[in-house]
């Protein structure tokens, strides 16, 4: 024996099924949809789907970016140099002081750091930079110095490990020389 509870729901249900087919059967069909298959020159002008952008081909290098040019303010860290040198280049240097601001240019992977005189060369690679800068200066006979940057670049901050190294005058100078600096060098806009 089935409850009369159980039955008047049932029985409610029913009503409310019945009454939504009603509903539906008697609403305005949808309009038809149009269907228009995209043209070649369409496809190729449109953005990648979700889909094409997760399947790269692992060949498939990304596109360098254009070219861009930013002037940025150096700031020297935790400088350490040799006692009793002086330097050539560097943020004290005698020929080539390496602070006032800095041209930034990227093109691509490739950058160029120019400092005053001074211009470092290399690449910028997710979001690693490794600059290097060779110049001879004079004193008492030819001096060769080698500086390098590595580092990274962030929210529009670049901080890179500095090094400073000289080699001797002559061919049988000291290569590389006593008198090095290192630091920490930051650009900022």
């Amino acid at each position: 024996m089935i409850a009369p509870a159980a039955t008047a729901v049932t029985y409610s249900g029913m009503r409310l099924a019945a009454a939504l087919v009603l509903v539906a059967a008697c609403s305005d069909p949808p309009p038809p949809v149009e269907r228009h298959l995209p043209t070649p020159a369409e496809r190729a002008a449109a953005p990648p789907s979700s889909a094409e952008r997760m399947f790269v081909p692992a060949d498939a290098a990304p596109a360098a970016p254009a070219h861009r040019t930013a002037t940025m303010t150096p700031v020297w860290r935790h400088v350490t140099s040799s006692d009793n040198c002086f330097f050539f280049s560097g943020p004290d240097g005698r020929d080539d002081p390496l602070t006032s601001p800095a041209v930034v240019e990227r093109d691509g992977e490739a950058v160029a750091i120019t400092i005053g005189r001074a211009t470092f060369t290399g690449t910028f690679r997710a979001g690693e930079l490794f600059a290097r800068r060779t110049s001879h200066h004079e004193s008492l006979g030819a001096w060769t110095v080698t500086e390098t940057l590595h580092g990274h670049y962030r929210d529009g901050l670049m901080t890179a490990d500095y090094h400073y190294a000289e080699c001797g005058p002559g061919p049988q100078g000291p290569c590389p020389a006593r008198c090095t600096i290192d630091g920490k060098l930051a650009l900022q806009r």
